[in-house]
């Protein structure tokens, strides 16, 4: 269930509830409209309809999660990102609850300028949907030149991190295994996670093979470039990005 129908359904049992409480008060005859108030006086007061609120309460706090997941991934930026994964997705090798936590490493390696990106991804596909009209897809703004060196700009940053080539790989294995016991929803509330598939004794599995598979699905589009693509980055991001790079594609 999305947003939006969540929001429904909860109108719609807040509804209902209402219509029940002025049932049970009018008993079949004409209500006035002094009874009305106080039935919704009763209604946001009274103890007995707490377990309806609560309930509310927890089914929004638990469509949370996900749908901040949903945004980051279906933001252009998220999309530009997890795009050369795709094929790790749609096969066995991977569940997509390692997103968030694959996320999670974008953000730390960038730091405020995901934002940035983020922006000037926005803004590419704007630009695209504006040339393109209703021939917009998203092949366009992955093949786009504005949009590959965004993802150059980040291979390069994850790249120069991983000089540290051990280290690094340990820091990114434990990140990748992690499995939060409560998510964040506000300044000071914070969901409870069920036990499950995935709870806090029992970390995701991501070891040696699934680091190597996504990593080399991540850098493989650099490995690619023809020799035209590979002049542009060379003089974009200088020789020494292009010999980290190849450090961690030899080491995969």
């Amino acid at each position: 269930m999305n947003g939006p129908e969540l929001l429904r359904d909860i109108t719609n049992r807040l509804l209902e509830a209402i219509l029940v409480a002025v049932g049970q008060e009018s008993r079949g005859a004409p209500i006035s409209q002094s009874q009305l108030g106080s039935i919704f006086d009763r209604f946001m007061t009274s103890p007995e309809y707490v377990p309806f609120f609560d309930d509310a309460y927890q089914d929004l706090v638990a469509a949370v999660p996900g749908a901040r997941v949903d945004c980051r991934r279906t933001d252009p930026f998220g999309r530009l990102m997890v795009q050369p994964l795709i094929g790790l997705f749609e096969g066995d090798a991977f569940e997509r609850e390692i997103l968030p936590n694959l996320f999670s490493f974008f953000h730390l390696v960038l730091g405020d300028d995901e934002g940035h990106f983020s922006d000037e991804c926005r803004g590419i596909v704007d630009q695209i949907k504006a040339e393109t009209s209703d021939k917009f897809t998203w092949d366009l703004y992955y093949r786009d030149d504005r949009a590959q060196r965004v993802f150059w700009r980040v291979l390069v940053r994850i790249a120069s991190l991983f000089k540290r080539w051990d280290l690094r790989k340990e820091w990114f294995l434990k990140l990748m295994q992690y499995t939060p016991s409560t998510s964040s929803v506000g300044p000071m509330a914070f969901q409870i996670h069920a036990p499950g598939a995935h709870d806090a004794s029992a970390p995701m599995v991501f070891g040696e093979d699934e680091f190597k598979r996504l990593f080399h699905a991540l850098f493989d589009p650099i490995a690619r470039l023809t020799p035209l693509q590979l002049a542009a980055f060379r003089k974009e991001f200088g020789g020494e990005s292009v010999v980290q790079i190849e450090a961690v594609l030899n080491r995969l």
